[in-house]
């Protein structure tokens, strides 16, 4: 496939996608077929079938030989790689509800993270999250510096799980702009990180994991007015983007 059909191919993934997610198609709904698609976009079977292969590799249909296309349920089927795509709406604003089950996710998982790498730290790791911690309160008043750090600092906790799949969690918020902007955003303008961080190495050296649980959720409740502001800042430009 040259890259016209290719880019072609994108946008009818594109189009298609938006009409499950939507709800144009539900769930167990049959899909036009093939041809018809074809015909809809003005181009040839091979480039449907490359789109459909797309949405079939997402988990957003199933592709039954002699029977149809259909739309699977995406809370059924879908999986993290659908976050960005399903946190936003057909006019470009932000799905406020999707983005709240999302923080809300974050902030238990999180927790669990935290209590974790208590229990499996290393001596090593342990040093490494105490200097980072140090660097942090160095480079305060530069930004773009106390935010690479402060990503260290959240990529050492996880790497101290010993977990492979929390790592992955973790690639897949930072690969979603408005989660890691806003989630480090948040972080950054907390006035008391800096003991919050310090209180965690003292749980580190300590092993002690429900010190640690503790402190994360309480650091999550001193979020909770500013995250409320920032769901609603948000909600009301999706209202403004709305036809009346």
């Amino acid at each position: 496939m040259n890259d016209s059909a290719s880019t072609v191919s994108k946008r009818i993934t594109s189009n298609l996608l938006a009409r499950i997610t939507n709800g144009s198609y539900p769930p167990g709904s049959k899909l036009p077929t093939e041809r018809e698609i074809a015909e809809e976009f003005g181009v040839t079977r091979n480039v449907v079938r490359e789109a459909l292969k797309r949405l079939e590799a997402l988990g957003l249909i199933t592709i039954r030989r002699g029977s149809g296309i259909y739309a699977e349920d995406l809370r059924i089927t879908g999986g993290a790689e659908l976050l960005d795509i399903l946190l936003k709406k057909e006019d470009g604003s932000i799905d406020v509800n999707m983005l709240r089950d999302i923080i809300e996710f974050y902030e238990i998982t999180i927790v669990n993270i935290v209590k974790l790498a208590t229990q499996r730290i290393s001596a090593r790791e342990l040093a490494v999250f105490e200097e980072l911690v140090k660097s942090r309160h160095l480079a305060s008043n530069n930004h773009s510096e106390l935010e690479r750090i402060s990503r260290d600092i959240v990529a050492s906790v996880i790497s101290a799980t010993h977990n492979s799949f929390y790592r992955l969690l973790y690639n897949t918020m930072l690969s979603i702009p408005i989660l890691s902007t806003g989630f480090f955003a948040v972080i950054n303008s907390n006035p008391d990180m800096e003991d919050y961080f310090e209180r965690l190495a003292e749980a580190f050296r300590r092993r002690d994991h429900e010190m640690a649980g503790l402190l994360t959720t309480r650091m999550f409740e001193t979020y909770q007015e500013e995250t409320e502001k920032l769901l609603l800042r948000l909600s009301k430009r999706a209202t403004e983007r709305s036809p009346q």
